[in-house]
């Protein structure tokens, strides 16, 4: 049974060095709230008809980013720990064996590349030049605990 697991980095949210205060509570930018708004019309077609599972990173970009999604596939969105900025990629890796329904992980511009570099290792084929860039997914097919296909949707164009 393949299990669909979308990847995603936190919309835009500016930048870190000019954020006064905790980052973990960094919001998205007015760019960012169109971007999670966005990702409403892009992802929930690639998700099926299970309900899914949709996880976010505690930091506040993270969670506005995934929370107009998870509304509009009228689930609750969890708060993962484990998807923090710094977290441990052999553990989220590990997880892909137990993913049993449709689920979107949303983290961090250091995470996602980790873990998809490690599942590149694994012989996972992301394409000529892999990228990871704000308000972006990763559309990844798991079977059996395994990635077996990659596909890259860039961030949506907000530009209007």
């Amino acid at each position: 049974m393949s299990v669909r697991l979308l990847l995603v980095r936190h919309a835009h949210a500016g930048d870190r060095g000019a954020w006064v205060g905790d980052d973990a509570e960094r919001p998205l930018t007015a760019r960012g709230t169109a971007q999670a708004d966005a990702l409403t019309r892009i992802l929930p077609p690639l998700l099926g008809t299970d309900a899914p599972v949709v996880a976010a990173s505690p930091a506040v970009r993270c969670r506005a980013t995934v929370a107009p999604l998870a509304t509009t596939l009228g689930v609750v969105a969890e708060v993962d720990r484990g998807l923090h900025e710094g977290a441990a990629i052999s553990a989220l890796r590990a997880r892909f064996a137990g993913l049993a329904r449709p689920t979107v992980w949303c983290s961090h511009g250091d995470v996602i590349p980790a873990l998809l570099l490690a599942l590149a290792a694994e012989g996972l084929d992301l394409g000529p030049d892999p990228r990871c860039r704000k308000g972006s997914t990763w559309v990844l097919d798991v079977v059996a605990g395994d990635a077996v296909a990659a596909r890259y949707l860039p961030p949506p164009d907000v530009t209007g």
